[in-house]
């Protein structure tokens, strides 16, 4: 059999596509007129008028189903031909590597990677899951198909090439019914030197919503292409053929020049390879400056994440830093430098004298660095590296310093991106708690290893009494931060390895692997730290109770379901006697 997690650039018999119903009887319509009405003012103003009516398509989209119409998209085309062309073109040979290492990660997962030439056709796929390969054998996205607008109508490759921009396009969107249920995102690749667009990286999976992840992880894939490319612009041969009669002294100064270049791309080449094999800003921070070391001395290092609220985030450190510094933060004073390296201001230092005491720092700064991720408008994330001796860093070591940590910069905000949209999905926005489904998925698995390793577990379901009260009497502003309040001591009462979530209103969850009476005592210190003292609120203190209710995992137990009913059978029973109490379920 062959393996399909790896990418192909085999060519393939391409099959047809059918125009999908739509979402509602609006789009349906829509999509009949572009197939047998001109295209007139008249008609793309009704046009508008439906698409606002139904809940619309963005324009982008819209004014692809506008191209497609204009090349005639037959609505049940046979057998779009496949393309007589080379696939091993420079944009191939550069995502090949690339798509090697994202083809591991990818296994077992029904998420598509394909790469496109300019025009749109297709030159490498692989896929994680061979029955999502299945489903996306029905459309045509073998190497080799041209996946060109003029071809399928509306999808994320065609609009990205279009518009010359990042695009991603949801299930509703898509002008073939084949891709309906589909997420896809598509980000140009460019020429390092040009800036034309040499092709396209895409990303499939079968979640119409996961749309903006899918974006993420794009944009992350399409920047490891593009310095693969950079990689291969030549040298400065020309310039020393030209001056193979010239002086000496002119000679050696060039030679040195060109080594000193050579030992660059050697050293960025290692920086690459680091950042594809390396998925957190802490693995890929201690990666880049390990490949880096031998041109670039460094005796600590920071990459610091600028937050919405203007406050500095510690997401990764190297080498003489307290590695616990990671996750601390940072407020900078106002004429702080560091602030210019994240407004745009390219590398800060290292004249510059840096106010500020870094988290985790062993010794005093002499001199410094500092470089926000390359080609960002508005970088997110900033590598900082650190000397004890003063004017410890030369005019090549900073010109050197600022491509490699540029990179690792952009390296680490891609990772630090993609790290928050997994957390803003697990988390509960309010509390920071688990949110329900991501602890059911992680209060499922303890469960199951524990009764396979037949060891001691406990669930506990905690209510707020009376939480109706505050919220109608105070409103929901107050009532927010009751709750917000609450969980933070319950996880100040419990240790980092417990899971606790938010699985309702007023109700939050925990299982704990401990035995009986080490569970029974715990609950009784988290009643009590609790209802200690009263919560802060925009209304003044308020007195906060909770009620608990403990059960403890037998052999007999299925799964977590059981444990959790029998957890909430003592919640009520701790109730109706009173509220503000612990009841233990029996055996």
């Amino acid at each position: 059999m062959p393996d399909r997690s790896r990418p192909s650039r085999r060519a393939g018999r391409a099959s047809g596509l059918r125009l999908n119903g739509g979402e509602g009887a609006s789009l349906e319509r829509l999509r009949e007129r572009f197939l047998t009405a001109g295209i007139s003012a008249e008609i793309s103003a009704e046009i508008s008028a439906e698409t606002s009516e139904s809940g619309g398509v963005r324009d982008p989209i819209r004014e692809s189903w506008m191209r497609s119409r204009r090349w005639a998209v037959a609505a049940d085309s046979p057998e779009p031909l496949l393309a007589a062309s080379d696939l091993d073109v420079p944009v191939a040979r550069a995502a090949e590597p690339v798509l090697c290492q994202l083809a591991d990660r990818l296994a077992r997962q029904a998420v598509s990677a394909i790469v496109t030439d300019a025009n749109g056709l297709v030159l490498m796929r692989c896929t994680g899951d061979a029955a999502f390969e299945r489903r996306l054998d029905r459309v045509s996205l073998l190497p080799g198909f041209s996946y060109a607008e003029r071809f399928v109508g509306t999808n994320g490759i065609g609009t990205a090439l279009e518009e010359h921009r990042p695009a991603h396009v949801f299930g509703q969107e898509h002008y073939a019914e084949s891709l309906g249920e589909f997420a896809c995102a598509g980000v140009p690749l460019r020429d390092p030197v040009t800036g034309q667009t040499l092709g396209l990286f895409d990303l499939t999976c079968p979640r119409r919503d996961a749309g903006p992840l899918l974006a993420v992880m794009a944009g992350m894939v399409a920047n490891q292409i593009q310095d693969v490319l950079l990689l291969a612009v030549p040298g400065h041969d020309r310039e020393l053929i030209s001056l193979r009669e010239a002086d000496a002294a002119e000679l050696r100064r060039l030679l040195m020049a060109e080594r000193q270049q050579r030992e660059l791309a050697e050293t960025m080449h290692r920086v690459v390879v680091e950042t594809t094999r390396a998925v957190t800003p802490p693995e890929i921070l201690g990666r880049v400056m390990t490949a880096a070391a031998a041109q670039l001395p460094c005796e600590a290092a920071w990459a610091l994440a600028r937050e919405p609220c203007g406050t500095l985030r510690v997401v990764a450190v190297h080498g003489q830093v307290d590695t616990r510094a990671v996750g601390a933060m940072i407020v900078p004073l106002p004429d702080s430098p560091l602030l210019l390296a994240f407004h745009g201001g390219g590398m800060i230092g290292p004249h510059r004298r840096l106010p500020e005491v870094l988290p985790g720092q062993r010794y005093p700064v002499g001199s410094w660095l500092a470089v926000p991720a390359l080609c960002r408008p508005a970088p997110t994330v900033v590598v900082l590296i650190a000397s004890r001796a003063a004017g410890g860093y030369n005019p090549r070591q900073a010109r050197l310093a600022y491509a490699v940590l540029g990179q690792a910069a952009a390296a680490c905000e891609n990772a630090y991106l993609f790290e928050e949209t997994q957390r803003l999905a697990d988390s509960d926005p309010l509390t920071g708690l688990a949110n329900r489904r991501h602890f059911f998925e992680q209060a499922d698995a303890l469960v199951r290893g524990h009764l396979h390793a037949a060891r001691s577990l406990a669930a506990f379901m905690i209510d707020i009494d009376h939480f109706k009260q505050v919220n109608d009497g105070h409103g929901h502003a107050v009532g927010d931060a009751v709750l917000a309040e609450v969980a933070r001591r319950v996880q100040g009462t419990l240790g980092p390895q417990d899971i606790v979530g938010r699985i309702g209103g007023e109700e939050f969850a925990a299982v704990l692997g401990c035995p009986a009476a080490t569970a029974g005592v715990l609950a009784e210190r988290l009643r009590q730290a609790i209802g200690a003292s009263p919560v802060a609120t925009a209304d003044g203190p308020l007195p906060v109770t909770v009620s608990v209710g403990v059960a403890m995992l037998n052999p007999d137990d299925s799964g977590l379901g059981d444990l959790l009913i029998r957890a909430d059978v003592a919640l009520y029973q701790a109730k109706r006697s009173g509220r503000d109490r612990v009841a233990t379920a029996q055996p």
